[in-house]
């Protein structure tokens, strides 16, 4: 199961930032430039995918009435990052302080983006789970990778009262860590705390990387906005939805 970080591609754009996500209107305007906006081009790009076969532990584990699920997010169509740039449209300010900008949202799959794993967590104890403390690690091929802790900050945060589930999405190694076309990579979960017992989760997965050709769009569209605002946005990743109904 993959988790979606959608921006909408009519009335907003969700902007993902290190910070965590920020919205703002992008509601296209008229046509500007010789174009009409929205302007979409259609583009296919060559990148790789990631397969992975659990060899060694279950995919749900329980440990102290607390059940973990581990799957991992596969890059598909409409799941591409797609990194904002802005440059002006050569008009006035509106009293707001406001001006037109050309927005482009440009595709892409970088090696230096994060492999990404959902979390299923079911707490069926009489406690509060509280993971502050956990520590989430990753091995490739038998060394280990370093994943900051912001990377799964979302597990760390979380509260589940007794009885009660939730889903996040953690980010692993980079994709330019896995040097092999094959390999093995090691998840580990340490110390998730719930009343005064503490648990480990553990997880071995073989890898394979794949060429792959994902169908996607280029985007345009007009936005009005202060130049804070389009500073901001620019060099920022989004996701786009919908794409393959463009």
């Amino acid at each position: 199961m993959k988790k979606n970080f959608v921006a909408s591609l009519f009335v907003v754009s969700t902007v993902i930032g290190l910070s965590g996500c920020q919205t703002l209107d992008m509601s296209s305007l008229s046509s500007a430039n010789g174009l009409v906006y929205p302007h979409i081009e259609k583009k296919a790009i060559n990148t790789e995918t990631v397969n992975y076969k659990l060899v060694q532990g279950s995919k749900r584990q329980t440990k102290n009435k607390v059940s973990i699920t581990l799957e991992p997010v596969v890059i598909e169509e409409g799941d591409i990052y797609h990194r904002v740039s802005v440059k002006p449209l050569f008009t006035l300010l509106t009293v707001d302080g406001q001006k037109n900008y050309e927005v482009t949202y440009s595709p892409v799959v970088s090696q230096d983006e994060r492999l990404r794993f959902n979390l299923k967590v079911s707490n069926s104890s009489s406690r509060v789970l509280r993971p502050s403390g956990a520590v989430l690690t990753f091995g490739v091929d038998g060394s280990s990778t370093s994943v900051r802790s912001d990377n799964y900050q979302e597990l760390l945060n979380m509260m589940i009262v007794p009885n009660s589930n939730t889903e996040i999405v953690v980010a692993g190694p980079k994709l330019s860590e896995l040097k092999k076309d094959k390999g093995v990579m090691a998840i580990d979960l340490y110390e998730v705390k719930v009343g005064d017992k503490l648990s480990n989760y553990s997880w071995i997965l073989e890898y394979e990387k794949k060429g792959a050709t994902l169908n996607t769009i280029i985007k345009k569209e007009k936005i009005t906005v202060t130049n804070d605002e389009a500073r901001s946005l620019h060099g920022k990743l989004v996701v786009l939805d919908n794409i393959a109904g463009q």
